[in-house]
């Protein structure tokens, strides 16, 4: 294996301290009557729709009947990327359903804690993970937590749900193989993210292991990524972008400039979490999705379970990745 590497207005409350993000509440079902109502129900289905029975909540340690997702960052862009909106859609989805709401927060500008958290406003606290987890950890020590995604060490206290990124890179590494490419070659601008690492380990493990050769190249741009892929000296035969959306835009804008058909002339695969980003592109690349909604939802699960639990050891839950296979070009992407 080859490595190739060069340099490289929120609310305020009265105390001062940033406050949270307005409150997400529980979707309206389709049961319930909308409040601007035309005419008047008859009396006898008032009666009888009040004698239903309501879904009740689950209520171990349940006090205020919300939920924090916390994203370890004080500007409001972090809620904004495509892998924050798709991890609050999953969390939300399974609060909904029983009754609870989810309050999405930042960190203030200091990095203190957000008034909602601080003041123990809400029941729990669901935590996108960061690289540099102890400060925040220690001042979450008595608040039950949940954290979300891969991060460098096992969360000193507190439950973790996780992508599987080893089982990703040896995914992305089997597809390109089975394309028939055996010079391959991982982009990758940063492998100082935490789950760029082992996604990037695991693919060139499960490639070499199987006869391919793998070169890395890592603290580059776009262009100059692509001056060492087209490269006549040990050109690349497939390519596997474990990045973010913008660096495998980037990278698939500056081939295409250069008359190299990602997909067609160049084998491909990414880990995009922003799937129209992904289906947007033509033809629509293989892509292997890490499946946010699902790892919200069961981080929401294991928190509702903490909380009637909590004297329970650790526990850990991987989420197992899905593959996205590429579509022909004027293939409807489903």
């Amino acid at each position: 294996m080859i490595f190739t590497f060069f340099q490289l207005g929120r609310e305020r409350d009265r105390s001062g301290r940033s406050s949270c993000c307005q409150k997400i509440p529980p979707m309206p079902s389709e049961s319930v009557d909308a409040p601007h109502q035309a005419f008047p129900r008859p009396a006898s289905q008032s009666r009888a729709k009040r004698t239903q029975p309501r879904k009740e909540r689950p209520r171990g340690g349940l006090q205020h009947g919300t939920i924090a997702v916390l994203f370890p960052d004080h500007r409001p862009q972090a809620m904004q990327t495509a892998l924050s909106v798709r991890l609050i859609r999953g969390a939300t989805a399974a609060l909904t359903p029983v009754g609870l709401s989810l309050l999405p927060a930042l960190l203030d500008a200091d990095g203190g804690l957000p008034t909602c958290i601080a003041s123990r406003q809400v029941d729990g606290v669901i935590v996108r993970g960061c690289a540099d987890m102890t400060p925040l950890a220690s001042r979450l020590e008595r608040m039950p937590c949940v954290w979300l995604l891969e991060v460098d060490e096992t969360p000193p206290q507190g439950d973790q749900v996780f992508e599987d990124s080893a089982g990703l890179g040896s995914s992305a590494a089997r597809y390109l193989l089975e394309q028939g490419r055996r010079r391959l070659a991982v982009v990758i601008e940063d492998l100082n993210v935490p789950c760029y690492r082992p996604r990037c380990g695991a693919f060139a493990a499960a490639a070499e292991r199987l006869g391919a050769t793998v070169e890395i190249f890592g603290g580059l741009s776009p262009q100059e990524a692509v001056e060492r892929i087209l490269a006549p000296r040990r050109r690349p035969d497939g390519l596997f972008l474990p990045g973010s959306e913008s660096e495998m835009s980037a990278i698939y804008r500056e081939l295409l400039a250069r008359g190299t058909q990602p997909g067609k002339d160049i084998g491909w695969i990414s880990c995009s979490y922003d799937l129209p980003c992904i289906a947007a592109l033509d033809p629509a690349l293989a892509n292997i999705d890490i499946r946010a909604e699902e790892i919200a939802r069961a981080a929401v699960e294991m928190l509702l379970w903490r909380l009637q639990h909590p004297t329970e050891p650790q526990r850990r839950l991987m989420i197992a990745p899905r593959l996205v296979e590429g579509t022909l070009p004027g293939q409807l992407v489903r």
